[in-house]
Parts: C-alpha cells; structure tokens; sequence
C-alpha cells in the first residue's frame, strides 16, 4: 500500500513542529542530533513565519514573550554580581536555546485546532521516545526494577537512562501525555480505543519510572481533569466519590501486592512512617530548600546570580557534589531573587485565574481544553515545589501552550463546543 506525501510535506509546519518535538524529547541522549534539530528546524519554522507575515504578534502573545525576554535579561545580567560567571553564561546559553524553540514553534499556533494539533504531534513524538525506550533498555532492567532491592534516593533499578533521561524527568514527559490522551480520549468517541490503549503502555511506563511526584502529580492531575471538565455539578460529585474510593483501592495494593509494593510501594513506604526505609532523597531537598531561603534572604532581589545555587551548595554546605535545589522555587528564588520568580511566574498564576474563570461559562470541547491546561497549570505550580523546570523544553512548551490558550479563551466564543 502506497502512502500519498502531499508535495511540500517536508517543508510543512506540521512536520517542522514534529521534528523539534522528536529531536528535543526522543533524542536527548544523542547530542548531535538533539542539539541542532533544536536548532535547525525552528529556524525553518521562523523563516517561514517571518516570510509570510508581518513581523507582528498578538497581544497575549507579545506580553508572555515579554515577560520571558525580561527574565532572560535580567538572567544575563546576573553575570554582573555573580560568583561563577561562567556558570551563568553557561546557562544562558541553554535558556537562549530553550526560548527560541518554544517562541518559534509559538509563531505557527494562532488558534485553538493550532494546540490540539501541537498536542497531536506530542503524542506522535512519545511514540518515538517509548519505541527507542523499549529497544534501547534490555528486558533485565525491566526484570531488575521488580525484583531490586534499590536504595530510594537512588536512580538505579527505575527507567529512563537508556534514552538520557533521569526517571524523574521522564516521569514529567508522561506526565504530560497521559492529560492531554484524556483530553483526546474525551474529545472523540471514534478514537477512544486507541487513546485508552495508549494510556496504558503509558501509565505502564510511569510504574517503572517510579517517580513518586509523578505518579502523586498524575493521581491529582486525572482526578482534577475528570471533575473540572464534567460541567453537570451532580456528576462531579460522583466523580468524587468513585475517585476517593479507587485511590483507597490503590493506595491499598501498592502496599500489599508484592509486585506493586517491589516496584513503587517502598519509595511511599517512608511517608507512612516505616523507620527501617531510609529517605534520604526527601531529607536532601528539604535541606537543600532550606538552603535556598537563606540565600534568598542574603539577596532577596536579584539573587546570587542564575546558576550558582549549585556551587554554593557544594562550596559552603559540604554537599557531595554541585546540585540543583531540586526545587524550580527554590532555585529561582536563590538564583534571581524576587524579581526572577515574578517574572517567571506571573505568566503562570494569571493563566490560573484567568482559565478558571473562563471555563464556568463553557461547555464541549471547549471546557475539556481550558480543564486539560487548568489542570497542567496547577500541577506544574505545585509539582515545582520538588523538581527543577525553568530549563526544560518538556515543561516549558506546554505552559507556552497554556499561555496562548489562555489568549484564545478571551478572544474566542467558548460558551459552545468548538
């Protein structure tokens, strides 16, 4: 069977947004290729913008870009006060990087088909990541993760380095996969099968990431989902119920079915109290959170500079090595001060207010999409607590999404399903 490629395929936006998303997201442990594909397509993607239209943006547009570029500078300028400077450029490099893809992807998505479509080739890209996962890790890693007996501040016996992630960075992407499917899933009955098929290889990979934020992130993200996109307010209130009694039922087998306690049980083990699982991991942030306050409070407005959280750390509290906080707030907040965390998180809780506003008055379609990214908005606020996210491409470019859907949520009839 011949598969028709229609002329000028290769040069389509579609394709440019799905080679970004693959050469950022599947490909991270192959440098040459992620590196320039990051580069060389969104620069095909920005000459087409620039070619075919003014050189003009909306207004939601021009004030997240705003308020990112306004970040960056004041990133760059760190360099002024800074301990390690060179760390500092270093950085700015990877953000220069980062902002240029979204913003450039950015320029193609002006309406709301834009974003499901940007979803879509997500999806498409997942598929090569998990197709590389699977092939790339031998089938006893997979055998270790249930049968290891593995320390929980550990990386070893969990998923992700055969394709360069760390598992809890992993997790995120899956994170991010397994909302938007929902929201697919729900959008169109004709294709629910194979949305609900790929939810579970999906949530099959997340089990052996054994991230525990992720897997928390993703309990709350789903039930948030389903609850805030069912307008009808008697069917929420079943919704809670069945969720309430299926989180007993699995909080219950994570502990008592020996497969499920040997694959993520004993990382939740120490929040119940079992003094004979050492938790280090979780003992680690909150030292290291503890930490970033103090800096913050020695320079409370422009920080010790982007970057240099890590030497200080290992410089002045005997850390094992130079780390991050472990914490997006934490490290911001040490890093550039107030001023940083206003400027990166301004754009985030005005898209909070702004969605939840807007989705009482929505129905369909309509309402699934402003709940899919209300609920990605939320989980991403409160998942920053315990990961670091101001430099990843897998964080950052949905919540570009979110900031536009918030654009398109002002200027577009919502009321009815679109």
């Amino acid at each position: 069977m011949k598969i028709a490629i229609k002329k000028g395929f290769w040069l389509s936006n579609d394709f440019l947004i799905f080679m970004t998303l693959v050469t950022s997201m599947s490909f991270r442990d192959i440098p040459i290729i992620s590196v320039y594909g990051k580069l060389l397509f969104p620069i095909v993607l920005l000459y087409k913008y620039i070619k075919s239209h003014k050189v003009s943006l909306p207004v939601y547009k021009a004030k997240v870009y705003g308020y990112y570029f306004a970040f960056f500078v004041l990133c760059m300028c760190s360099v002024l006060w800074a301990i390690k400077p060179d760390y500092v450029l270093s950085k700015c490099f990877v953000l220069l990087r980062l902002y240029f893809t979204v913003f450039a992807i950015g320029c193609t998505v002006n309406c709301s088909e834009d974003v499901d479509r940007c979803l879509k080739l997500l999806h498409y890209a997942g598929i090569v990541l998990f197709v590389r996962l699977f092939l790339n890790t031998p089938l006893e890693s997979w055998e270790a993760a249930i049968t290891g007996d593995y320390d929980i501040s550990s990386s070893q016996g969990r998923i992700g380095a055969t394709v360069g992630y760390h598992p809890n960075e992993l997790g995120a992407i899956i994170l991010l996969l397994l909302l938007s499917s929902l929201y697919f899933q729900s959008k169109s009955k004709k294709s629910r099968m194979y949305w609900i098929a790929w939810d579970v290889i999906i949530c099959f990979v997340l089990l052996f990431t054994k991230s525990r934020l992720s897997l928390l992130l993703a309990v709350v993200g789903v039930a948030l989902y389903i609850i805030i996109s069912q307008h009808i307010a008697y069917k929420r209130v079943m919704l809670i119920f069945v969720g309430v009694l299926l989180l007993f039922v699995a909080w219950y087998s994570i502990f008592n079915i020996p497969i499920l306690y040997e694959l993520i049980g004993f990382r939740f083990a120490a929040f119940m109290g079992d003094s004979s699982v050492q938790d280090a991991s979780s003992l680690t942030r909150i030292k290291f959170l503890s930490y970033a306050i103090q800096l913050f409070v020695g320079s409370p407005l422009v920080g010790v500079g982007i970057d240099n959280f890590k030497h200080y750390v290992y410089s002045f509290q005997n850390a094992w090595a130079e780390v991050h906080s472990h914490s997006n707030w934490g490290e911001l907040l040490a890093d550039t001060g107030v001023i940083g965390i206003l400027l990166y998180y301004i754009p985030y809780f005005s898209t909070i207010v702004i969605l939840a506003k807007k989705i009482n008055g929505c129905y369909g379609v309509s309402r699934k999409r402003l709940a899919l990214f209300l609920v990605f908005m939320v989980i991403t606020v409160i998942g920053d607590i315990q990961k670091l996210s101001y430099d990843t491409f897998e964080v950052f470019f949905p919540s570009m999404l979110a900031f536009f859907v918030r654009g398109y949520s002002i200027t577009e009839n919502t009321k009815k399903a679109i």
